[in-house]
This record gives C-alpha cells, sequence and structure tokens, in this order.
C-alpha cells in the first residue's frame, strides 16, 4: 500500500510536477535468456482515477513517451497492463492521478513468470537540503540566451560557496508560462573569480514542462563556483529553481553591470 500526500501527489504528464509521484523500481532477473510475462494492477481508495506507466532503467525519471508501456487512459479505482513477453532488466513504474495535488491510498501489485523484486525509488532531492529560487529573465538585461549569444554569461547567476564537501543537484522549471528551451549549468570559479570550466549540466536544452535536472556532483570548500539559468533564445520570463544540498550552503545572486 501507497500514498499520495501533499509531497508526491503529481498528476498526469500534463503537470509540472509529475516527476514526484511514487516511483518504483522494478528489477527482472535474468533467468537463462528466458523473458517473463508480466501483469500490473493498480487500485485507489475513494476512487481516484489512476494510471501505472512502465520505462526502461529502474531510475527516477521526469517525463515519459508514447512508446512507454501504460495502462491507457486515466480509470477511476482500478487499472492494470500486461506485457506478454518482457526481458530481465531494470525497469521504472510510475503511479499517478489524474490531476496534482489528488491525495489517496492506492496499492500496486505485480506478477511475473520470472522472479523479480520491487522497491520504492526516494524521491528527487531525498535527504538533502532544499533551496528554492524564484528568478527572471529579464528582456535586454538577463534574457541572453544560449552560448550562440555573445552575453550567455549575463544570464541569471548564482555564487555558491561550500564549507565542506557537499553534493549538489538542481532542478529548473517554467511553471507559469509554456515553456522554452532551457538549461541549468555549474561553472568553478578561477582566482579572478571569471568562469572556468563547466563541470555539471542539465544536458541539452528542452522545453519540458518539468522542466530540467543537473547531474548530481560534489563540491569542494577549496573552490567557488556560480550557477546559470539559460534559455535557448533570449526569452523573457519567470522560472523556479530547486538547489539540493547535502549540507547547508551559501548563495548569492550576481548582478551584472
Amino acid at each position: 500500500m501507497g500514498t499520495w500526500n501533499s509531497e508526491n501527489a503529481g498528476g498526469s504528464i500534463s503537470n509540472y510536477t509529475f516527476y514526484k509521484n511514487p516511483q518504483f523500481k522494478l528489477n527482472i532477473y535474468p533467468t537463462l535468456g528466458e523473458n517473463g510475462f508480466l501483469k500490473a494492477i493498480a487500485k485507489t481508495k475513494n476512487n481516484l482515477p489512476v494510471n501505472i506507466r512502465l520505462v526502461g532503467g529502474g531510475n527516477r525519471v521526469s517525463t515519459v513517451s508514447k512508446s512507454d508501456i501504460t495502462s491507457g487512459a486515466y480509470r477511476h479505482g482500478h487499472c492494470s497492463f500486461e506485457i506478454l513477453s518482457i526481458e530481465p532488466g531494470d525497469y521504472t513504474i510510475i503511479i499517478s492521478t489524474f490531476h496534482k495535488n489528488e491525495e489517496g491510498e492506492f496499492s500496486l501489485t505485480i506478477g511475473c513468470s520470472i522472479p523479480f523484486s520491487l522497491t520504492a525509488i526516494p524521491p528527487e532531492g531525498d535527504g538533502m537540503l532544499e533551496t528554492v529560487i524564484d528568478g527572471q529573465w529579464i528582456q535586454g538585461v538577463t534574457a541572453m540566451g544560449c552560448v550562440h549569444y555573445n552575453n550567455y554569461f549575463k544570464n541569471p547567476t548564482y555564487k555558491i560557496t561550500v564549507n565542506e564537501p557537499t553534493y549538489i543537484l538542481i532542478r529548473l522549471q517554467i511553471q507559469t508560462m509554456k515553456p522554452p528551451g532551457m538549461h541549468v549549468a555549474i561553472f568553478k570559479l578561477k582566482e579572478d573569480d571569471t568562469p572556468d570550466a563547466e563541470i555539471a549540466s542539465s544536458g541539452a536544452y528542452s522545453n519540458l514542462i518539468q522542466g530540467v535536472l543537473t547531474n548530481k556532483i560534489l563540491l569542494m570548500p577549496e573552490s567557488e563556483y556560480i550557477i546559470i539559468f539559460s534559455t535557448w533564445e533570449p526569452s523573457p520570463g519567470p522560472f523556479t529553481a530547486f538547489i539540493y544540498t547535502s549540507n547547508m550552503i551559501e548563495i548569492q545572486e550576481i548582478c551584472h553591470n
């Protein structure tokens, strides 16, 4: 039995909070090259509309695609899917209600013809401190686009200082308008406070409503760092960033002249 609560009731894929939904790692063990038959059943209390999806990888995911296995349209109270021949490996199961913030209980039952295990995947930033930044790309001031434009380093920039080795993970979202392609990067600073090498990023620019996420990296106290939030083209508008860290950090917005 599981629950959707105020922290993880993310709703359907049309919501920017979809990635918060309960997710589970399904590990199907190799058995002499044999594939298995798999069935998944979800039931909810209070007749909540429910959907389950299966994607490869076994890690927490932010979004899904049309090619992923799904129970179909959201159904009130229960849903299910079957896979006649599933290969051994790691998979991720996401269970969601249609609307975000719909709280309630659910059960998830998995049956497979070959050995498997099912474990809950921790929430994003589990066990870490969270800092939320509500920022703004301002036309002609901080809305400077990607590195192909001349003023990339004038995008919204925040200086990070740590007092001990600290892991950091950052999600960038645009919640109040249709997202343009967005990106977040972390740079190490040189002794003269100019940017040195990029040490982490969210990868390719993306306009997914769930936003973009960096890889988790370790920051060291002998160095200082900056975070740069950018859009592919110089697009003004608000953004929200969730910064997860394993220890307390100092964050200072850098004002560009």
